[in-house]
């Protein structure tokens, strides 16, 4: 009877793991860290797995066509993410069904990456086997960033609370508000200004009004959008499901129906790290 698993978690500068490493691994390939001088051979790692098949990185529509190259790639995502604790990448490892021949795994491969791919992720696949062919496994790791024409794009944006002359209330990011603002609008950020023990939120129109008051921060009031929602654990979920969907497909077209029955005991659960 197949055995089905998903692993995942995420690449963290704090666990003092690089995606650099984490790709020259799972390509089984020498790669340089620009960013801190290191180098990472594989080549000869693990003697007893095959490396099935090399995927090489597939960039979602629109994206840098640079970036196709892995080492390109990785250190980009290492050059960008700053922080000493950083998060730089997603890591999704999942089994694939061994009654599947290696071209059937390789096309199976391909339509799980495609999936992900396709909710606009830069996937960097490869599949990894056992040399007795029992333990088929496909390796993805994939930036926590999306990728525009001119490369990596923000995890997130800041959304301004703004208010117009009428009193209307909305919420915009730099860019929206200078478009507003380019039209004529007439709105401004809200910041908190305090008298006494009072605090208001006010446009610094209105705070003209009430003499005496101070802004107590030079923020303004804001919050922070994030561009992606991957990082919920509801898309770990999803995902998961969405691969044991597509793994027992490629095994009914095979005319397998173990796995069909086993999988149902395993949707609910999941490894990840947030």
């Amino acid at each position: 009877m197949a055995m089905f698993h998903t692993r995942m978690s995420v690449v963290s500068r704090a666990r003092g793991e690089t995606s650099v490493a984490g790709a020259a691994y799972n390509s089984r390939s020498a790669m340089a860290d620009e960013l801190t001088g290191a180098s990472y051979d594989f080549r000869r790692a693990h003697l007893h797995e095959k490396l099935v098949a090399d995927l090489g990185v597939t960039l979602p529509a629109g994206a840098d066509p640079s970036l196709a190259s892995r080492p390109s790639l990785w250190n980009e995502v290492e050059r960008v993410e700053r922080g000493k604790r950083a998060q730089t990448a997603r890591r999704i490892e999942c089994s694939l069904p061994r009654e599947l021949s290696e071209e059937e795994q390789v096309e199976l491969a391909r339509r799980i990456v495609g999936m992900l791919v396709g909710q606009g992720m830069a996937v960097d696949a490869c599949l990894h086997d056992a040399l007795d062919g029992h333990n088929p496994h496909l390796h993805m790791q994939m930036p926590l960033r999306g990728i525009g024409p001119e490369g990596l794009l923000p995890k997130s944006v800041n959304v301004y609370s703004v208010r117009d002359a009428s009193g209307h209330e909305a919420r915009m990011t730099a860019e929206e508000l200078g478009d507003a603002l380019s039209s004529g609008d007439t709105w401004e950020k809200l910041y908190r200004y305090r008298m006494g023990r009072e605090t208001r939120v006010l446009t610094p129109s209105e705070a003209e009004s009430w003499s005496g008051c101070r802004r107590v921060s030079k923020t303004p009031v804001q919050e922070t959008r994030y561009l992606h929602d991957w990082n919920e654990r509801t898309r770990a979920r999803e995902w998961r499901r969405a691969i044991a969907a597509m793994e027992n497909e490629a095994l009914a077209a095979h005319g397998s129906v173990d796995w069909l029955h086993f999988m149902g005991h395993f949707h609910e659960g999941l490894r990840y790290t947030r």
